[in-house]
């Protein structure tokens, strides 16, 4: 009994992995969008929650004094204890932001076969692009400024057919990844 429901549930989570879906001799190179940019997020997220608990607990004061003397008879308190509350779920809101990005970040995976790129990206919603690589047009890199000092950047990949650009979002050392698919691609172009 406890054999067949272990089976059961093998095959349920097989149906969530994408490793099946690509034979491994097949695969040229898997990779996912920088680490780097990951914590960038994270950084920029809590640096906002922090400005927000300290806007909420220095400046608030302030402001409601200033609200309540521009409408004269009202109370001071009830300004701040408002301000406050919506600083602090401001705060809430940025962390939130990051983790619901990162989220789509982190479930993002990318493969160059010998035969197409394939993306894989969604935790709940699977979504899944097959490119082959006879079909690619263009291959170009961007980067920020931030992004060659950090060694991250987008390759975008300009497909025939009506799919258009594809955007390979925050992907470490880009200009490597973008020689690799280039090779891929001449080569299946000059086989076939």
């Amino acid at each position: 009994m406890r054999q067949k429901m272990a089976e059961k549930i093998r095959s349920i989570l097989s149906l969530w992995s994408w490793k099946h879906q690509i034979p491994l001799e097949k695969i040229i190179l898997k990779f996912k969008p920088s680490i780097v940019v990951w914590l960038l997020d994270y950084v920029m997220a809590i640096t906002g929650w922090f400005i927000c608990r300290f806007t909420a607990s220095s400046v608030s004061p302030w402001i409601a004094k200033q609200i309540a003397v521009l409408f004269k008879g009202t109370r001071p308190e009830w300004y701040q204890t408002n301000l406050t509350h919506i600083l602090y779920a401001a705060g809430w809101i940025f962390i939130l932001i990051a983790v619901i990005y990162n989220l789509r970040m982190l479930t993002t995976i990318y493969y160059l076969t010998s035969d197409e790129l394939v993306i894989f990206t969604g935790l709940i919603h699977r979504f899944v692009i097959h490119i082959p690589l006879k079909q690619i047009r263009t291959v170009v890199c961007r980067s920020s400024l931030l992004g060659r000092i950090l060694l991250y950047g987008t390759i975008l990949v300009d497909v025939d057919g009506s799919v258009g650009l594809i955007f390979l979002d925050n992907v470490s050392l880009p200009h490597r990844k973008l020689k690799n698919i280039l090779i891929a691609a001449k080569l299946v172009k000059d086989i076939k």
